[in-house]
């Protein structure tokens, strides 16, 4: 046989793979695919815990830039001029201004915040229009929602909402307020702004609109102040019919992975079992969490009367 005629049957043999090789191929295949799992796996954890951070962040910055929008477009209700003849003027009753009140003990927001503002823009979906007077509630609400995620269906988060009241609502109210000598606001309200189920219900038949402007919050303060002095003195029960001259905001909020920790409103004020979660083995120093975000802000309240 020649040479050339072995050439062929050869060739044929170094066709494909040989089971060692192809068994070889497959294992550092699956190597490189488990580490690049792994390592997309762990970038993604570090993703998600710094977007939990930075989730927390955010809204705490938003919710204050709301607030700050409503209180720059504060309305204040004389008690003198066109209105002094009114029943409620003449039997010494004075009108609701700037209503800022600690929440009793059975409700988990720690300031109650309620004031007039003047709508800046419409809002889709609503019949307020710019220029309109709106009853806008500032409050804290506990459900068992998940919070920020909303994966969490056994968890409870802590917001801060606000509650505005429809043109038509507002001007219903202030009248009963001024004519009849009615609260502006009713416990009533207070209790459905604190369980934003039943208030979501609601919002279709008393216009009402609820928004939720920050999740997992620890506590909302609002100080009325008088001057800008350093630790300028805070009465204890701001009279409802006067406007202060500067209000100080603080907002407090913690991340997703600590408030899914927190199942209770005594847990979120520092009070419960598990409320170590965010006091992190120092009870004296409340709030001592690494994760807890403080926002705070001074602001000039305009003095715009109708």
């Amino acid at each position: 046989m020649t040479p050339a005629s072995r050439l062929p049957h050869a060739a044929k043999n170094r066709q494909g793979f040989s089971l060692i090789e192809l068994l070889v191929s497959v294992a550092v295949a699956f190597i490189l695919v488990a580490a690049l799992m792994q390592s997309m796996v762990s970038s993604l954890d570090s993703w998600t815990n710094q977007e939990k951070v930075f989730s927390s962040q955010r809204e705490g910055r938003a919710a204050l830039r709301v607030l700050a929008d409503d209180l720059a477009s504060i309305v204040i209700m004389p008690g003198d001029g066109p209105l002094a003849e009114d029943p409620q003027a003449m039997t010494g009753r004075k009108p609701l201004r700037f209503l800022v009140q600690k929440g009793p003990p059975t409700s988990p927001t720690t300031t109650r915040l309620a004031f007039l503002r003047s709508v800046k823009r419409a809002t889709k979906g609503t019949d307020s229009g710019r220029g309109d007077l709106q009853l806008v509630l500032y409050g804290i609400a506990l459900t068992p929602d998940g919070g920020a995620s909303g994966a969490e269906t056994d968890a409870n988060s802590q917001k801060l909402l606000r509650r505005e009241y429809s043109a038509a609502e507002t001007f219903r109210r202030l009248e009963g307020h001024r004519v009849g000598g009615q609260p502006l606001i009713f416990e009533e309200d207070w209790q459905q702004l604190e369980n934003l189920a039943e208030a979501d219900n609601q919002a279709a038949t008393t216009g009402v609109r609820n928004a939720v402007l920050a999740h997992d919050v620890i506590r909302f303060e609002c100080k009325p102040l008088e001057n800008m002095m350093p630790n300028p003195p805070v009465a204890q029960e701001w009279p409802s019919d006067q406007m202060p001259k500067w209000v100080e905001v603080t907002l407090r909020v913690t991340n997703r992975q600590t408030g899914r920790l927190l199942k209770t409103a005594e847990d979120w004020r520092g009070e419960g079992v598990r409320s170590t979660a965010i006091s992190n083995g120092t009870p004296d120093v409340y709030e001592d969490d690494a994760e807890v975000r403080t926002f705070s802000m001074r602001l000039r309240l305009p003095s715009l009367s109708l």
